[in-house]
């Protein structure tokens, strides 16, 4: 794992604390631990512009979609597929553009007028993604949109290292938070608040 600062390292250990006491006092399955452990770890080392965070980040996605598929949230499913694969692609395009002197990847910023088509593509894109999913039987169709189409935008800024990718994962983690409140899964609801913190972490982080 890349060198991190005392600081990264616990606000790290934090997150990864509330998976353990979590665990400890709910009966929530393993594999909910193994995706609210791993998750806490890879946003860290994401934030923090390491490479070693893919790694995590794999062990995260794959136990998640195995989750969210036993819940029936369809939207939810296409997204995490959606970052298997991007996610792939964003590793060889981070490699290009990383630092190996501070072993961090460079960050980019968003021009004005890209921030702006950012918006429209956010609204006209969960207008439509809630009217397709009113027609399934996924038990949260609104959530399910507003946490779905800010991620899939979230994902190629973070394929291009933008760093307003955190305000839009900031979006999609409280969405997803309530949707998981509403679910009452213990471990997902203690990622996502740990998820929420980390965006702003995030946030400063890649401003830097």
């Amino acid at each position: 794992m890349s060198k991190l600062k005392t600081f990264d390292w616990i606000f790290m250990l934090f997150g990864i604390l509330i998976q353990i006491v979590c665990y400890m006092f709910t009966k929530d399955g393993l594999l909910s631990f193994i995706c609210g452990l791993s998750g806490c770890i890879n946003v860290v080392l994401c934030s923090q512009r390491k490479m070693s965070f893919y790694f995590f980040a794999y062990i995260q996605m794959f136990t998640y979609i195995v989750i969210i598929f036993q819940q029936h949230l369809w939207g939810e499913l296409v997204e995490n597929i959606f970052y298997v694969v991007t996610t792939t692609i964003a590793l060889f395009m981070w490699l290009k553009h990383y630092n190996k002197d501070d072993k961090e990847v460079e960050a980019r910023k968003l021009t004005s007028f890209q921030i702006f088509l950012c918006c429209i593509v956010f609204f006209i894109s969960t207008i439509l993604l809630y009217v397709v999913l009113l027609k399934t039987n996924d038990p949260q169709p609104f959530l399910d949109s507003v946490s779905t189409v800010p991620a899939f935008i979230a994902q190629f800024m973070l394929m291009f290292r933008y760093r307003e990718q955190w305000i839009m994962w900031l979006v999609v983690d409280i969405a997803t938070l309530i949707l998981w409140i509403s679910i009452g899964n213990i471990f997902m609801i203690a990622q996502y608040i740990f998820w929420i913190m980390n965006c702003i972490y995030g946030f400063i982080k890649w401003s830097k």
